[in-house]
């Protein structure tokens, strides 16, 4: 006998499609550094302070007086962590439900569909995230012309999806200074070309967005300033400035130990003689990097490069070894270091990461259905619709950016 949808037979649909397990395991096979950074779902407080010690003690001398009165008690800095939130919601409408009565898989299959949806753009948010530096830009203005913007970055087109709320600053929104072009004016994405790297929007970008200009940055609505802070603010391609504030630690005291190792690579290196240069610098300061991190396209490069000489190994996913990521061998100063691809890496870098040095802090899993009412459905009080809704509230901490190296290629 068939029977109506309820909010809470609707609720424990969504619940067997998409268990906490299934959640995760659709994050880890998106982005392979956020497959493999450890995780903590603990992140309780107002805030999450990590101590980094960035020098010894100096009591040392060639004779004991001199030992004495040269001594110092280790330098050290806290870095005071604070969650950011991020939200994605997803609506199946009441006529929807009403047209599978009596077929359960009907039913199923079209909250799998909007599910999916739901679940692609929140995983994409924050894989972006944790290779940014707060800021929340996707990318920046190449050229422009009429509703076609071309990106500085072809790469970046991933980012980028029809639907989407653009805006643009000349800032990329990490400093916590600039603001948005036009007071916040906006273009929707009509469609994205990732061959051409170009994005076209509803109206002209440089009419509807007053003063958007090659070299801004580009963000989703609200994002301006309000995203994590990832890779590329934990290791910065360009050193501290004095008096920076980064999680309440001024960085310029020792830009290495604080912000990470920076190597260039030199005219006319190949690219897997960056990699390995970088990795003798990097063990020259203490770091012994495990995992080097590349966009694909970098990524094949070194491949190519390598030829009959590559060595090819897997990497697991942390505390899911049933997902594993390709990898290939580098071999340093302190052994072989594994290369991988992530997608959302900015092409033209590489990050020579220590993981253990590094964690996702989240409260609660990172992300999850938000169900703290025991409904993983709501009805919108507004709408003939039914809502459900993911989110997180989460940092990314690092206990020893020293260790971790960015390689501009």
């Amino acid at each position: 006998m068939p029977s109506n949808a309820t909010v809470s037979t609707l609720s424990a649909a969504l619940k067997t499609l998409y268990p906490q397990s299934k959640i995760n395991e659709e994050f880890f096979i998106e982005s392979a550094f956020m497959g493999m950074v450890p995780k903590s779902t603990d992140f309780t407080g107002k805030n999450l302070v990590l101590a980094v010690r960035y020098a010894g003690q100096q009591g040392r001398g060639t004779t004991i007086a001199q030992a004495q009165a040269a001594r110092t008690s280790s330098q050290q800095v806290a870095f005071t962590l604070t969650r950011k939130k991020d939200y994605a919601v997803g609506r199946i409408d009441g006529e929807a439900i009403l047209a599978a009565k009596g077929s359960a898989g009907s039913l199923v299959d079209g909250l799998k569909g909007e599910m999916d949806s739901c679940l692609t753009n929140l995983k994409r948010s924050l894989a972006q995230a944790v290779w940014g530096n707060s800021g929340g830009f996707i990318g920046a203005v190449g050229s422009l012309s009429t509703t076609v913007l071309t990106l500085a970055n072809r790469e970046d087109a991933i980012n980028f999806a029809p639907g989407q709320i653009i805006v643009g600053s000349a800032t990329d929104g990490s400093s916590g200074l600039g603001s948005l072009r036009d007071s916040g004016d906006s273009v929707t994405v009509v469609s994205v070309d990732p061959d051409a790297g170009t994005v076209t929007g509803s109206a002209a970008w440089s009419t509807q967005i007053s003063g958007l200009t090659a070299g801004d940055y580009l963000f989703v609505q609200s994002d301006y300033g309000a995203k994590l802070t990832g890779i590329r603010g934990w290791v910065p391609t360009t050193a501290p400035s004095a008096a920076e504030n980064f999680f309440g630690v001024d960085r310029s005291v020792h830009p290495t130990a604080l912000a990470g190792v920076r190597y260039s690579a030199t005219a006319g290196a190949a690219i897997e003689e960056t990699l390995q240069t970088a990795l003798a610098r990097a063990y020259v300061y203490g770091a012994r990097p495990d995992v080097i991190f590349m966009n694909p396209t970098d990524f094949n490069k070194v491949i190519i490069a390598l030829g009959s000489r590559v060595i090819y190994d897997k990497t697991k996913a942390f505390n899911v070894p049933e997902i594993g990521f390709e990898a290939f061998i580098i071999v340093g100063p302190a052994g072989s270091t594994k290369v991988v691809a992530d997608a959302y890496c900015p092409l033209g870098y590489a990050y020579a990461m220590t993981m253990k040095t590094w964690k996702l802090y989240s409260l609660g899993p990172c992300p999850h259905v938000l169900d703290d009412d025991g409904l993983a459905m709501l009805r919108v009080s507004d709408a003939d619709d039914y809502e459900w809704r993911l989110g997180y509230y989460a940092q990314l901490g690092c206990s020893s950016p020293g260790e971790n190296v960015v390689i501009t290629l």
